[in-house]
């Protein structure tokens, strides 16, 4: 018995009415009437008889979408990576929602298809997680009061596959995905862009302030993904209110509970009967079109995307195995802990190979950066100049890296891995470490007092490339 059901099956019908709405209150209308037959159960062990009303299956109809949504809730769970999610939402501005009324079925595509695009090109980056996401997506088109607010939400894991498509790259921090503001920057210049081209005449009706101002995305994390799963699972194949938020509901009004946004209080909402009427109807989805679309390697087409992570995962490639920045091993912060001793034994096998000594340190719990080491490598030989070393600080572990570099001939090396002595005719240099750079990155000096022969610098470090 639904409440909410029974008032829309006796409300009268609005005289300018879109003909999704009018099928929708015809469909609840008819959901569990004889209009639509039944079936008649029999017990096997008493004999007893049943008869049950068919529903109507209609996405709009209260009573209808428990079993879809229950089958969805498992299926989505048993998906689930064990990584950190996040809940990712992408909101419309107030200056849209008129576009986007007058024209659901498009818009709710672009906003679909653009958020889904900005958190790939965003997760793309390398500085920022330089790996594929995949991801699910729950549209929504109403506030706590059933007013028009189209929004997206997105559950997404903690990492990515790589970009050469076989290893797992995790998420730099537990609590912390993508810069929430780079995310709604490129998400409003891609749905401008995509305005301008597909439906100019929208695009000029907005006011072109709306482009220059500041876009909300949210990002929150949700621990194993579970709670999420079950919050959106809610609104897959239900309505937009339930029988639970409903206190008074007659023909003259409808009286129903939510939650402020500001203050998180519980408050009430007075509308009147064809007010509710018109705020139900409206979030009615256009004909064929899903509310729950999946992007990147969790698309139903990318099976052997999501095979690859399945057994990246499992086999522990990537950050999955604790590879902290640029491949060198670390204690990982969602794995667990690798072995430090036979990561830095292969690690000095490949230093070797590269005609030098390398040395990893993972250093718990240490909170200071230190710019450079000091002293000598005992492995390196007498004839080895100072050992440089690079720093990499990864939230509760410090890598060390050091290497030394060759003496050249003539002259003789400093500390700070300067020549102090310059030989007749060897003309050059190290840069110090204050020369500019140009625009390309590339240090001017650098070039200038770089041999033409191709010799080797003298002094500093060189990285370690990466097996």
């Amino acid at each position: 018995m639904s409440v909410l059901a029974d008032w829309l099956a006796r409300a009268r019908v609005p005289e300018h009415c879109a003909p999704r709405a009018r099928r929708a209150l015809a469909a609840i209308r008819c959901c569990r009437t004889p209009a639509l037959g039944g079936h008649v159960y029999r017990c096997t062990e008493c004999a007893g008889t049943d008869f049950a009303y068919h529903s109507c299956h209609h996405r709009a109809c209260p009573r209808c979408g428990g079993e879809r949504t229950a089958a969805w809730t498992a299926q989505q769970e048993a998906r689930l990576l064990p990584v950190p999610y996040f809940l990712v939402t992408f909101t419309v501005p107030q200056e849209l929602r008129a576009v986007f009324a007058a024209e659901p079925a498009l818009m709710h595509d672009r906003l679909f298809r653009e958020s889904a695009a900005t958190l790939q090109q965003v997760a793309a980056e390398r500085r920022l997680l330089g790996a594929e996401l995949g991801f699910v997506g729950v549209l929504h088109t109403w506030g706590r009061q059933l007013q028009h607010h189209p929004h997206v939400h997105y559950i997404v894991p903690g990492g990515g596959l790589s970009a050469d498509g076989n290893k797992w790259v995790n998420a730099r921090q537990r609590d912390w995905l993508l810069p929430v503001a780079k995310l709604a920057a490129v998400f409003r210049g891609r749905m401008e862009a995509v305005l301008r081209a597909s439906a100019s005449a929208r695009h000029a009706s907005i006011p072109a302030g709306t482009w220059r101002s500041r876009w909300v995305v949210h990002c929150q994390p949700a621990g194993s993904g579970e709670a999420v799963v079950r919050y959106l699972a809610r609104y897959v194949s239900r309505t937009a209110i339930s029988d639970e938020r409903l206190v008074v509901a007659d023909d003259e009004r409808v009286v129903f509970n939510y939650t402020d946004t500001k203050t998180q209080q519980r408050r009430q909402c007075t509308l009147g009967a064809e007010e509710f009427l018109r705020r139900y109807l409206q979030h009615v989805p256009p004909a064929g079109q899903h509310r729950v679309r999946y992007f990147g390697w969790l698309h139903p087409a990318a099976h052997a995307r999501r095979m690859t992570v399945d057994v990246a995962r499992q086999r522990g490639d990537g950050n999955a195995a604790g590879v902290g920045p640029k491949g060198w091993p670390v204690a990982g912060a969602l794995g667990a802990p690798t072995d430090t001793n036979a990561a830095a034994k292969a690690d000095r096998a490949r230093g070797a190979a590269a005609g030098g000594a390398a040395l990893a340190l993972a250093l718990p719990a240490l909170r200071t950066v230190h710019a450079r080491a000091r002293g000598h490598a005992a492995a390196a030989g007498p004839g080895a100049a100072p050992l440089h070393a690079m720093s990499i600080r990864t939230r509760d572990q410090l890598i060390i890296l050091l290497r030394p570099a060759p003496r050249a001939a003539g002259g003789s090396l400093g500390r700070d891995g300067r020549k102090t002595a310059r030989e007749p005719g060897d003309g050059w240099r190290t840069p110090s470490r204050r020369a500019k750079t140009d625009a390309t990155g590339t240090r001017a000096r650098a070039r200038r007092r770089m041999p033409p022969s191709g010799a080797p610098p003298v002094g500093g470090w060189r990285p370690i490339q990466n097996a």
